[in-house]
């Protein structure tokens, strides 16, 4: 396990990126030996015009690390993942399509401004190990799912390519989501329960205090699986900076997760949206197998969304708000949809960590000891806020920071869309969260009163079920759906300060207690159940009241 650590850091600074070996006779689905795939590519670098055809001419570069753009001017039409040859011999991979332009990852050097474009008859693919349960799972790889060292110091050369951005499980091919994915963090197991093949998005702020955040919940998950030996196997996609890169696989050491988890490792923004596809491919292709996909960041989706709006901009393409809403939903329904529970076994579970506005004020912002009225609508906050903010300065309490924040009311010079700002940021979240199949809110007035995790309740759902005729949702075990049937509701009647009784303040308490979890230790099902199961009857009441006042 150390020499697997130690391999794994190393290999991180030292990443490469090999595409080229990457290339096989374009198909929908399937898989070929990687052997093969190599033998292909080195035929097809001299394609035939047979075999490759005009797309159209490099109209941009550098906008974004790596990614080129290209207008067509012929009538071929080419798929996201196909493969692209330039004038100059470089190549590249078609990663998006916007009302005509292609938008594409440069692969091996970028090409110039009136290059040619060439398509090539051919889709990107990534390596991958057939299921064999003697030998080990996890192990760090790059973006393509080259190992970036040998793990354990035991040669383990890919044994087949899929396609990296494959079409999703039909229709036909899927089933209802019906088994839960234990997590082994109660306020996720009963507030948001994810099902075996669901896709959840988790959202929250960065700079959230340690253990609180996004990937602290994440990589609970992640060594839950391997703890409670959930025969869940797991891929994680890091596309963050080198340091986050290298937290998270401590924590996964720590636990010993890193045995059950392939991990993927993107140096830029473009090989962050590579990655995430090429996680869904490889998880796809484990047949019979339940596997759970996390994408630590959605961060590098919008910045090619953005980079795309300003290039329709420059290329003079206009796109309607309604066509640019319709369009955003295609983008990222490419990537949720792989999420599925199939006919003939397995699973895909996605779950996607995407940054949510702040309420705390950007850094270039000038941050006051205390606010008034005057300065929320100096800046155009909505009237919704500044009614809230007027309410508080008549009852008398000084607007500081930590008050703003603990009353979720963002303070002046945040990027929060109710201060008039990020609103193209805030159409993200909402298309995203409407394809989803539930997501998880983290919210920083949480965190600043000490709840761990800090997962809000009222804005966090799960939809599997909703509308079934049983009375718990598909997600969530039949025993946990016993024990926390009321569980929303005591804490809704508890956040009413007005109306709320002792006896329901009490009681929702005791839920709260239960849900604080601050070790990293996952809870089995019988253990969370056994919690719930005392709050809901009152028998935590007094113990957690006596504990409050001591």
């Amino acid at each position: 396990m150390n020499l697997l650590w130690s391999l794994a850091i190393i290999a991180l600074r030292s990443a490469v990126h090999p595409l080229a070996p990457h290339v096989t006779a374009a198909r929908r689905c399937g898989r070929a030996p990687a052997t093969a795939a190599r033998a292909v590519f080195a035929e097809d670098t001299t394609s035939s015009s047979s075999e490759a055809n005009l797309l159209g001419r490099v109209v941009s570069t550098g906008s974004l690390e790596g990614l080129v753009v290209v207008r067509p001017e012929s009538r071929e039409l080419a798929r996201v993942g196909s493969l692209l040859s330039f004038g100059g011999g470089t190549t590249g991979v078609i990663l998006a399509e916007r009302c005509g332009l292609y938008f594409a990852k440069a692969t091996d050097g970028m090409p110039q401004v009136d290059e040619p474009a060439t398509l090539l008859l051919r889709n990107l693919t990534v390596a991958t190990h057939d299921a064999d349960a003697s030998v080990a799972w996890g192990g760090v790889y790059n973006y393509l799912g080259e190992p970036l060292r040998e793990q354990d110091g035991v040669p383990r050369p890919p044994t087949s390519m899929v396609t990296v951005f494959d079409e999703p499980v039909s229709a036909a091919r899927r089933r209802p989501i019906g088994t839960s994915l234990h997590s082994g963090v109660v306020a996720i197991d009963a507030l948001t329960p994810i099902g075996r093949g669901q896709s959840m998005v988790v959202f929250g702020p960065d700079g959230l205090p340690a253990g609180c955040g996004r990937t602290d919940l994440a990589l609970r998950l992640l060594s839950a699986q391997h703890a409670l030996k959930t025969n869940v196997k797991c891929i994680l996609v890091l596309a963050g900076s080198e340091g986050e890169r290298t937290s998270a696989l401590t924590a996964l050491h720590e636990s010993g997760a890193l045995e059950n988890t392939k991990v993927l490792a993107a140096t830029t923004a473009l090989e962050g949206i590579v990655a995430a596809s090429a996680a869904c491919s490889i998880a796809q292709s484990c047949e019979d197998e339940d596997v759970l996909v996390v994408v630590d960041s959605l961060r590098p989706h919008l910045q090619l969304w953005k980079t795309m709006v300003t290039q329709l901009q420059v290329q003079s393409v206009p796109v309607t708000p309604e066509e640019e809403g319709s369009q955003q939903r295609g983008y990222y329904a490419k990537l949720v949809e792989r999420a599925a529970r199939r006919k003939d076994g397995g699973s895909v579970t996605l779950v996607l960590l995407q940054p949510s506005v702040s309420m705390l004020p950007s850094l270039a912002a000038v941050a006051k000891e205390a606010y008034t009225l005057a300065d929320f609508e100096e800046v155009g906050f909505t009237n919704a806020v500044r009614s809230r903010v007027k309410l508080l300065e008549a009852k008398g309490i000084q607007l500081t920071k930590e008050v703003l924040v603990k009353v979720g009311i963002p303070l002046p010079g945040s990027e929060h869309p109710a201060a008039g700002r990020g609103q193209r940021s805030a159409q993200h979240l909402e298309e995203l969260t409407s394809l989803v199949d539930g997501h998880i809110d983290l919210r920083e007035g949480l965190a600043a009163v000490g709840r761990v995790p800090p997962i809000d309740p009222a804005n966090s759902l799960t939809r599997i079920g909703v509308g079934s005729s049983k009375l718990r949702p598909l997600s969530q075990s039949a025993a946990m759906a016993d024990v926390c049937g009321p569980l929303r509701l005591e804490l809704a009647s508890a956040s009413d300060y007005v109306h709320c009784e002792v006896a329901q303040a009490r009681r929702a308490s005791a839920y709260l207690a239960v849900l604080q979890q601050t070790e990293l230790q996952p809870l089995p099902l019988g253990d969370e159940v056994a919690l719930l199961h005392a709050a809901s009857t009152g028998a935590l009441d007094e113990p957690v009241a006596l504990a409050g006042e001591a």
